[in-house]
C-alpha cells in the first residue's frame, strides 16, 4: 500500500484531495452528489490513475467555463465542453488511423455540395480543415452500410457535436462513429432478439447507446460508469428518450432491490461495484467500446470474471497494442492476446476484425459459455 501511495504522488494524482479543494458552485449540484457517492464507493478504488488524470482536468474546465459561458443550456454546455476535453479528433488523422477508412473508399468520386472549409467554433483554421476532412472520409464509408439510412433519423439535440450539413442533414464525427460502431455490434448473433437486456460499460457520452435503443424500443439498458462520463450520459438520454423510465442506481446495495429497479425501467445507471448486484446471466450482452485499453490488468479481470457469472455474450473494441498511461505496474495490451484481455478459454470466439475507423481498433465478439 505504501509503494501504491508514493506511486500515486510521483505522478501527482489524487482525485480525492483535488474533489475536496476545488470550489464547486459553476457545477451542477446532480454532478456533484453523484461524484461525491462514488468517491465513498467501492468503485473509487478500481478507478485507473489514467482516468482519475483526465477527470481531474476535465473538472477544472468545466469549472473553470461556468454554467453560462458557451450556451444557456447546461446539458449542451456540458455535451460540448466533455467532447472536446476528451478526444483528441485531429490525432485521428495519423495514416496508421486512417488506413482502412481511405482503402475502402479511395475510388469514390463525390458529387454533393459540401461546405469543406467551415470554421468550427472552439476549433482553429487547421483543426476546423482537418475535422471536416475526417467527417468527410466516414461519411462516405457509412454510405456503404446499411446503417446509413439511419443517418437522417438521429437526433441533432443529442448529437449536437460540430457538423457538416449534406444534402440538409447535419453530419457529425459522433453520429458516424455510432453508426459505425452499431453496424458492428448487430453481427453479435443474439442482438436480433426483441428483449436483449443490454450492459454497456464505459459508455462516455452514450452515442452508441442512444443509437442502440432509438432503433429497438424493447430492450433493456444498463450503463455502468464513473463521473464525468455517467452524469453526461444520464443527461444525454433523459434528453433523446423523455417518455423511458430511467433509475440513476448509485445507492442500491442488494440483488433485490436492484433486479425490481431492472423489472420496473428501461435504462439503469450503476457504478461498477454495483455490477454484483444483479442476477447470473442476466445480460444478453456486454458491451465495451473503447474502454478495456484503459484499464490495469487486474480491472479487466475482474470484468471478465463478470461476463462470465453474468453474460450470454461479450462484444468489446480495443486499441490493437497499447500501455496504460499512470499504471502503477506494466502494463501493456494486446488485442490478440487472450491473457491481457483475460479470455476465458471456454468462451467461442465469434469474430476478432479490425474497425474501419480507427484502423488500430480491433473488434471482438465472444459466445460466453453457460448459456
Amino acid at each position: 500500500m505504501e509503494f501504491i501511495k508514493r506511486k500515486l504522488k510521483i505522478f501527482g494524482i489524487n482525485f480525492n484531495k483535488f474533489w475536496k479543494n476545488t470550489p464547486k458552485s459553476n457545477l451542477p449540484q446532480e454532478l456533484i452528489e453523484i461524484t461525491e457517492k462514488f468517491i465513498l464507493s467501492d468503485s473509487f478504488k478500481y478507478t485507473s490513475n489514467y482516468w482519475h488524470y483526465i477527470n481531474i482536468n476535465i473538472y477544472k474546465q468545466l469549472i473553470k467555463a461556468g454554467i453560462n459561458r458557451y450556451t444557456k443550456n447546461i446539458d449542451d454546455q456540458f455535451f460540448n465542453l466533455y467532447e472536446n476535453s476528451i478526444s483528441n479528433k485531429f490525432e485521428y488523422t495519423d495514416n496508421y488511423m486512417i488506413k482502412n477508412a481511405v482503402k475502402n473508399v479511395e475510388n469514390i468520386k463525390i458529387n454533393y455540395k459540401i461546405n469543406l472549409f467551415k470554421k468550427h467554433y472552439l476549433l482553429d483554421y487547421d483543426q476546423s480543415y482537418k475535422y471536416n476532412h475526417l467527417v468527410i472520409l466516414l461519411y462516405e464509408n457509412l454510405r456503404k452500410l446499411d446503417e446509413f439510412k439511419l443517418l437522417k433519423s438521429l437526433n441533432n439535440e443529442t448529437f449536437n457535436d460540430l457538423f457538416l450539413e449534406i444534402e440538409g442533414v447535419k453530419i457529425t464525427l459522433n453520429k458516424i462513429g455510432a453508426l459505425l460502431a452499431y453496424h458492428s455490434i448487430t453481427s453479435i448473433p443474439s442482438f436480433s432478439k426483441p428483449n436483449n437486456i443490454i450492459l454497456e460499460m464505459g459508455a462516455g457520452q452514450a452515442g452508441t447507446a442512444e443509437v442502440i435503443l432509438s432503433n429497438n424500443k424493447k430492450f433493456k439498458y444498463v450503463i455502468c460508469d464513473i463521473p464525468l462520463s455517467v452524469f453526461i450520459s444520464y443527461s444525454r438520454l433523459k434528453k433523446a428518450f423523455p417518455k423511458k423510465k430511467i433509475s440513476l442506481c448509485f445507492d442500491i446495495k442488494d440483488k433485490v432491490d436492484m433486479m425490481n429497479k431492472l423489472l420496473n425501467n428501461d435504462i439503469l445507471f450503476i457504478f461498477p461495484h454495483q455490477l454484483s448486484f444483479f442476477e447470473k446471466k442476466t445480460f444478453d450482452i456486454f458491451i465495451a467500446v473503447g474502454c478495456l485499453h484503459e484499464m490495469d490488468k487486474k480491472t479487466i479481470k475482474r470484468y471478465m470474471n463478470y461476463v462470465d457469472t453474468h453474460s450470454k455474450y461479450l462484444y468489446f473494441e480495443v486499441w490493437d497494442n497499447t500501455k496504460v498511461p499512470f499504471s502503477i505496474i506494466k502494463n501493456k495490451l494486446s488485442a490478440y492476446s487472450d491473457s491481457d484481455y483475460s479470455i476465458n478459454k471456454n468462451w467461442k470466439k465469434i469474430f476478432i476484425r479490425n474497425a474501419i475507423f480507427p484502423s488500430n481498433f480491433v473488434q471482438l465478439c465472444y459466445e460466453v459459455g453457460n448459456l
